[in-house]
């Protein structure tokens, strides 16, 4: 076990003394929005003392965590990859901390692949190039009824029965609710393994539970001390961003009854890559945004440019170490937007491991659930997600849903179309299929 964490959280610019203009938060209010931020932690809390919300306890599940290792380890005898299968929640934090934490050289995992978009010219090319014989399959869904997953899984149990025969129950676990659900029936009635999520712990909330744990201990990551890191705060950085941004937008983004929507718009901009696209319109764009900067303290990676071979004006990059230039680009970009006047929060994250990836999660899980209160919107739910998959499984023809598939065509019938067109357009499947011309 590590020393602890360390964190570095400076929010000096976003107050209205270190901005140009006027632009950011005066201490009157600032004193006020902490006052909301007191009822809100006190609101939380008694969601949480009657069981309305359970990510909370998700950092003590440290006995469930070495059982969970311990299976993984299990699967790594016989597998060297898994495939794990699930949508936003379900996909997104175990892609994070992946990428994050778990490609360090030297440990024992197997190579992880995430399904988690239903787009044929993805999933097939990823399920074809897998061995399935050597190949373990994670289906993830709290409810078990999230269309796209399922069709997912049966195409992956048709590979698994292709490779493996009758053996393919033994290379299949579902993570799913502990009693209910179309998942929950199908390990029962299969004998599959599986682990429960807990009723009371959402989809983007879920990476420190099996919804996480289980992938990530097959793929090597040490899962006992990514619960360790985030049970301190309570007491790669680019899936990280993705993970945050379905975190922020899904839980702020709300109508409000008898008030304006609330939410901000989460975007995510990743080192100089996005400095080149992006950072114009930060700079002199609209001054409507906050911007977050985070960064390890200590990389995992050292090495020098070379000395020689530069042109005079860049001679200065000779034998220097590349994480100088990082850095470099780093602060110039805050000085940059800070000169602007935009308000900058800045963190930065002690080290690139299993504690501190733990305890930077469960930190903005937190704050996307205090900020959501603040507002006065239930950061847990999803109406907006579920009328999209409502209108989706409605056109798939499921029982039940003729009303809602005929208002729907009729709302879309009603458009008046504004498009260009260049080509020809391709014939109708469903007239192809018929013979068609």
């Amino acid at each position: 076990m590590s020393d602890g964490i360390r964190f570095r959280f400076d929010f000096s610019l976003v107050g209205e003394s270190n901005l140009r203009g006027g632009d950011g938060i005066a201490a009157p209010d600032f004193r006020r929005m902490m006052a909301l931020v007191d009822d809100a932690v006190e609101a939380l809390a008694g969601k949480h003392r009657r069981g309305e919300i359970g990510f909370p306890d998700l950092p003590f599940l440290g006995m469930e965590a070495r059982a969970i290792s311990r299976d993984a380890a299990a699967l790594r005898a016989t597998c060297t990859h898994l495939l794990v299968l699930g949508i936003g929640g379900s996909a997104l934090g175990t892609k994070a901390v992946h990428e994050a934490v778990g490609d360090a050289a030297g440990r024992p995992g197997m190579a992880l692949s995430v399904g988690d978009n239903v787009d044929p010219d993805a999933f097939f090319p990823l399920l074809s190039t897998l061995p399935m014989k050597r190949t373990a399959v994670v289906a993830v869904s709290k409810s078990g009824g999230t269309a796209e997953t399922n069709a997912q899984l049966a195409l992956a149990i048709a590979a698994l029965k292709k490779a493996v025969g009758k053996r393919w129950r033994e290379r299949l676990i579902l993570v799913t609710d502990p009693s209910r659900g179309v998942f929950r029936r199908m390990a029962d009635a299969e004998g599959l393994k599986s682990y429960a999520v807990p009723p009371n712990v959402g989809g983007r909330f879920s990476v420190l539970s099996p919804v996480g744990l289980f992938p990530l201990a097959a793929a090597g990551v040490r899962v006992e001390r990514l619960l360790a890191g985030a049970a301190q705060m309570e007491a790669g950085l680019e899936r990280i961003a993705e993970w945050w941004q379905q975190l922020w937008g899904e839980s702020l983004g709300k109508e409000r009854e008898g008030r304006s929507p609330v939410g901000q718009t989460p975007a995510r901009a990743v080192g100089v890559t996005d400095q080149h696209s992006q950072l114009q319109l930060y700079q002199d764009g609209p001054a409507d945004k906050v911007f977050t900067f985070i960064r390890w303290m200590a990389g995992r990676e050292k090495g020098n440019v070379p000395r020689a071979g530069f042109a005079p004006d860049m001679a200065m990059l000779g034998g220097r170490p590349l994480r100088d230039l990082f850095d470099a680009e780093f602060e110039g970009t805050i000085g940059a937007l800070w000169s602007a006047g935009r308000p900058i929060v800045r963190m930065e994250i002690g080290k690139r491991d299993e504690e501190h990836v733990g305890a930077f999660l469960h930190f903005w899980q937190w704050v996307t659930a205090i900020a959501g209160t603040c507002a006065g919107v239930d950061p847990f739910d999803q109406p907006g997600v579920e009328e999209g998959k409502r209108i989706a499984r409605a056109l798939m023809g499921e029982k039940g849903t003729q009303a809602l598939r005929a208002d729907f065509a009729e709302k879309v019938s009603g458009i008046r179309r504004a498009e260009i067109r260049i080509g020809k357009d391709p014939p109708d499947v469903s007239t192809r299929r018929k013979g068609g011309k």
